[in-house]
């Protein structure tokens, strides 16, 4: 049984315990954003701020308030090197007892971050997060925590493409009282972006994860390698 739904909300269907999700939600995104170029900036900042507010007054079952915050900023060296600087944080909290949270709504980290995981690359594709205790599944976190530099090189501006070296550290955890700041997985390596019209930025990053992932023997998870195709360009 998940922890985190209610036993009124469970039932046994044959051999498993199912839930039913039901909720209507509120999400409001506000940006502010200054870099001097979409797709390899040099200069400026970028901030979003993502709110999410499900059930209460709105119905359903789902009752919960989610948080993300996004905040880029780049540092020119020359007119073809920056150095960009890429932060975010998130949390997610039940707004009643007897609410639940889906599971898709919660954070899972790692590899390229896509479709709807937090990217930390040099680790496999959602490894960070809570495990479901009979399957060892990850069902993801109530809080994140992630940062990034990246130091790039444009090799085109018509197309886009650079190349960059980067490092990056982050993790989930699951409620105030767990957190750690101090213990984040760590990774650096290197990638390569390519903006193709109509299709976006595709990309290859290969990171090496400098701290233990799924198993938590606390060995390195060593080498991973990630292609990024109209995802998140960090």
């Amino acid at each position: 049984v998940y922890v985190d739904v209610p036993e009124s909300e469970i039932e046994l269907d044959g051999q498993q315990y199912v839930y039913k999700s039901r909720g209507v939600s509120l999400s409001q995104v506000l940006k502010r954003k200054s870099l001097n170029h979409p797709e390899f900036p040099t200069t400026g900042s970028e901030f979003i701020w993502n709110f999410t507010y499900s059930g209460g007054v709105f119905g359903g079952n789902e009752h919960f308030i989610k948080n993300q915050l996004l905040f880029n900023w780049f540092i020119p060296i020359s007119s073809k090197i920056s150095i960009g600087n890429f932060s975010k944080v998130g949390a997610i909290n039940k707004t009643s007892d007897d609410g639940l949270i889906p599971l898709q709504r919660f954070f899972v980290m790692g590899g390229s971050g896509i479709p709807s995981g937090e990217m930390l690359r040099g680790y496999p594709e959602s490894s960070l997060g809570r495990y479901f205790f009979e399957d060892n599944t990850v069902v993801g976190a109530k809080l994140m925590a992630r940062y990034s530099i990246e130091a790039r090189i444009s090799f085109s501006s018509s197309p886009t493409i650079y190349g960059f070296v980067f490092a990056e550290a982050g993790n989930v955890w699951n409620g105030f009282e767990t957190i750690d700041p101090f213990n984040l997985k760590r990774s650096a390596g290197v990638g390569i972006r390519l903006f193709v019209p109509m299709l976006g930025m595709i990309g290859y990053d290969i990171g090496y994860g400098f701290d233990s992932s799924i198993n938590g023997d606390n060995q390195p998870w060593g080498w991973d390698h990630h292609l990024i195709f109209g995802g998140q360009v960090n």
